[in-house]
């Protein structure tokens, strides 16, 4: 049974930034709560609505399943020198972590994408339906996880404001080491212990990025076990998985 849906407001970029850099500011995990809810009370209107997003944002950079620590905390000590644009592979990473809801969502926005243009939310909330199945808030939060990823800069809406939906162009970076901490947080949070390296290199959920990485890297990376069957195929799975 799929977890709680927890992923449940629009989160916009600015707001990642500013939780990252929160954390990074502040050591107490009420002190981290306390600053955020300041910051967001001229855009997030209501204690209630502010609060859940104020959960939102910490589960993704505050409340880090140990096992998932030093991604978290490799990814902090790189905010700070990284370009703006190369940030979004450190938070896309984080939240596909966080959130098996998120990771749903951008798989099948990913797969839909692959063999259309584009796409509609209606689309997406069926295909969530058919592994979450039906729950109250369910259509609420894939609308917001889509109005996310178009604050993301990684969607475009065909008609302002509403789908349906185009991919932008995709994101690359100049930074050796980031495709590599995205992988393994993508195969971290995969449902699977192991992928074949094709299907790794080629997850629906990193649908926005251009992953320019070799079967040598997989091989040579510190950050990666391969696995070899009997029949002779290859498995990619990460060191002390947890």
């Amino acid at each position: 049974m799929p977890e709680r849906i927890g992923f449940d407001r629009k989160i916009r970029r600015a707001w990642m930034d500013l939780a990252a850099e929160t954390v990074l500011r502040e050591q107490d995990p009420a002190a981290v709560r306390a600053a955020l809810d300041r910051a967001l009370a001229s855009e997030v209107r209501g204690a209630e609505a502010r609060r859940k997003t104020v959960s939102v944002l910490t589960r993704i950079w505050l409340r880090v399943p140990e096992a998932h620590r030093p991604l978290r905390d490799e990814a902090l000590s790189l905010w700070g020198d990284m370009a703006r644009a190369d940030r979004l592979w450190l938070y896309w990473g984080l939240t596909l972590l966080a959130y098996p809801l998120f990771r749903d969502v951008v798989t099948v926005v990913g797969r839909l994408l692959r063999v259309q243009e584009r796409f509609t939310t209606g689309q997406v909330y069926r295909q969530i339906v058919a592994r979450w199945g039906e729950r109250t808030t369910l259509e609420y939060a894939v609308r917001r996880a889509v109005r996310s990823l178009v604050d993301w800069g990684v969607l475009y809406p065909i008609r302002r404001g509403k789908g349906p939906y185009e991919a932008t162009s995709p994101l690359t970076t100049s930074h050796a080491g980031l495709p590599l901490w995205l992988l393994e947080a993508a195969l971290r949070s995969h449902p699977g212990d192991a992928l074949p390296p094709y299907d790794l290199l080629r997850l629906p959920s990193l649908f926005p990025f251009r992953i320019d990485v070799g079967l040598d890297r997989l091989h040579a990376s510190a950050r990666f076990l391969i696995l070899r069957e009997g029949d002779g195929r290859e498995l990619v799975t990460v060191l002390g998985r947890g």
